[in-house]
């Protein structure tokens, strides 16, 4: 701002100002008595019509400023890609099994390895806990393998043992059907020996010659003993739901039928059976027709042809290969696929 001085004498007036003619035009300042300018005002020189001019710094600083501004509001604001979500640690994408059964190997070659001269696999189990398979044999035996055929391990629990399952797989403890008595094995897979005999006589039919020929389990949550038993008749081909009192009770405690159906309507031959969890479907075989059927919600979703004969167990692995027992009658055989 520019200021003037109230004190200035008129000698210094002129002075500073050139002498010139005023024009009648121009109005001369008044003097007052003391000799200093009267323009109207009190001591200080009124500053009102005064312009402040900007300094050159400010100005720039002010330019520039109004430059970044506007590239900021002309600057397109990118959107953000909204992030994929991660599926759960503990969920694993869900495999399909190959039914054209295209490649197959044969892993049994060895079954007879510490067993009588024959071995007839009549049922077999995926243990997702031990990553091993289960199987039964019609003169007694269970035996446990890895999936390519090795580390076979024999016991010797006797009975014609048609089909095997596993209730718990965080148990130590499997269990076979016997057929043509109404009896299921519960057998302890440590200690190799047979613990408990459930007897479910007058629950279902029994056919010395064709009667339970596969064994599954389904699990139910908060059910007084984890689930029920389904078996496979060979007789009839229904499916027979029981609740046996494998938690609750002892050899001694009766077995309860839940239910019962046939899930393909006149087709007898039921030979092997397989239950998955997660997906609630029935994998249900027939050897004489060398037929897998899928059967889910009441109805039967997919029919597959099976490759070889005598096919009596049937069973699914957590990376979804298929596992078939073959039970002919000159060879002992088990196909993964």
């Amino acid at each position: 701002m520019i200021s003037c001085e109230t004190n200035t004498t008129q000698d210094e007036v002129n002075e500073a100002t050139p002498q010139e003619e005023i024009s009648s035009d121009d109005q001369a300042t008044p003097e007052n008595t003391d000799g200093s300018l009267n323009d109207g005002s009190t001591d200080d020189v009124s500053n009102e019509n005064v312009v402040p001019t900007e300094n050159a710094s400010t100005s720039e600083n002010k330019e520039t400023a109004e430059e970044e501004e506007s590239a900021e509001e002309e600057e397109p604001v990118e959107e953000e890609e909204p992030e994929e979500e991660e599926p759960a640690e503990d969920e694993e994408p869900v495999c399909s099994p190959d039914f054209t059964f295209s490649i197959g190997v044969e892993i049994g070659s060895d079954l007879l390895a510490g067993s009588p001269s024959s071995y007839e696999p009549s049922g077999v189990v995926w243990h997702t806990r031990l990553q091993k398979l289960f199987l039964v044999d019609d003169g007694g035996y269970l035996t446990s393998m890895d999936p390519d055929g090795s580390n076979i391990t024999h016991w010797d629990i006797g009975g014609d043992l048609e089909g095997v399952t596993i209730a718990d797989p965080d148990s130590d403890f499997v269990y076979a059907v016997v057929e043509g008595t109404p009896k299921i094995y519960e057998i302890d897979i440590v200690q190799g020996v047979k613990v408990n005999t459930y007897n479910y006589s007058g629950v279902i039919p029994v056919y010395p010659k064709q009667g339970v020929e596969a064994l599954t389990f389904i699990p139910i949550d908060g059910h007084e003993n984890g689930g029920v038993f389904v078996m496979g008749n060979q007789g009839d081909g229904y499916l027979y739901f029981v609740n046996v009192p494998i938690l609750t009770g002892d050899a001694t405690s009766s077995s309860d039928l839940v239910d019962e159906f046939q899930p393909k309507e006149g087709t007898t031959d039921l030979s092997g059976l397989h239950y998955d969890a997660e997906t609630e479907t029935f994998y249900i075989i027939y050897d004489w027709h060398n037929l897998l059927i899928t059967y889910k919600d009441g109805v039967i979703k997919n029919s597959y042809t099976l490759p070889g004969n005598d096919q009596e167990g049937f069973t699914i692995s957590d990376d979804c290969s298929i596992f078939i027992a073959e039970d002919p009658a000159s060879s002992h055989e088990v196909w993964v696929y």
